[in-house]
């Protein structure tokens, strides 16, 4: 999800799993140029990361990128507040080292529908993202109209803004 220098040669990077929540982890190394870690951990990036927890904390030892999310469309400014705002929720809202799986997978159908939705429904999606990720956590008191979060569609966009 992300990751914030600290110090010289040390990165904190935020990781978001089913299995575990967020993770907090180290990184060391990332500015070199022989650095096999420093791509695999660009933000948005999705992979395979092998961990180690140590006295204090998690340490990546090694990563492996699937699908880097920075593309074009969630470049552009507008997409990159909405994406930037969902992101800043999750990582203040979801529990460390607790599994949740439905936030996780909330967070990718987020992703992959981000960079299809027009300008104006990107607020609308904003909206059922947080609501969804805010019920998969209990906060929402009344969860009798929450249904499954499914990717955007224009069916998505006519169910939370009513007809057009």
């Amino acid at each position: 999800m992300g990751r914030e220098e600290e110090g010289d040669a040390r990165f904190v990077i935020t990781i978001l799993t089913a299995e575990y929540g967020i993770i907090f982890a180290d990184a060391r190394g990332l500015h070199k140029n022989t650095s096999r870690l420093k791509y695999a951990l660009d933000t948005l990036t999705e992979g395979e990361y092998s961990l180690i927890r140590g006295k204090y904390g998690w340490r990546i030892v090694n990563a492996r990128s699937d699908v880097y999310w920075y593309t074009n469309e969630i470049r552009k400014r507008e997409n990159a507040d909405v994406v930037a705002r969902v992101l800043r929720l999750v990582r203040g809202v979801v529990p460390r080292d607790q599994a949740e799986k439905e936030v996780f997978e909330i967070v990718m159908g987020f992703l992959n529908s981000v960079r299809i939705v027009s300008k104006e429904d990107l607020a609308l999606l904003e909206i059922h993202t947080v609501y969804h990720i805010l019920g998969a956590l209990g906060y929402v008191a009344s969860q009798d109209n929450l249904t499954t979060y499914e990717p955007w569609s224009s069916r998505t966009a006519l169910e939370i803004g009513g007809a057009r």
